[in-house]
């Protein structure tokens, strides 16, 4: 089931940056992200809730401006995600 947040994720490995496009669009990276917390993320049922849970709040973030200079390889796995009604982060925060 989709999420009622995030549209899709990527992890770009070499520099440990998470990549969170919400539904509405917007594309933040998170920095800093370890592996096993992207792996976490790829397996959880809610995809919303383990980010409201393990990344929000936990990791330097940015918007980034142009999501077409963010060139990542798609997923192993589908990024199929369930509904959770958790919000996307608050303006301001910022790396």
């Amino acid at each position: 089931m989709p999420s009622e947040v995030i549209r899709d994720f990527r992890y770009d490995e070499q520099t440990r940056t998470l990549f969170v496009t919400f539904q509405s669009g917007e594309l933040y990276a998170y920095d800093g992200v370890e592996p096993e917390t992207h792996a976490a993320m790829r397996r959880s049922i809610s995809r919303g809730r383990f980010f409201m849970k393990h990344i929000r709040g936990r990791y330097a973030y940015g918007k980034v401006e142009d999501p077409s200079a963010v060139k990542l390889k798609p997923p192993e796995e589908a990024n199929a995600s369930s509904a959770d009604p958790a919000s996307p982060p608050r303006a301001g925060g910022g790396r």
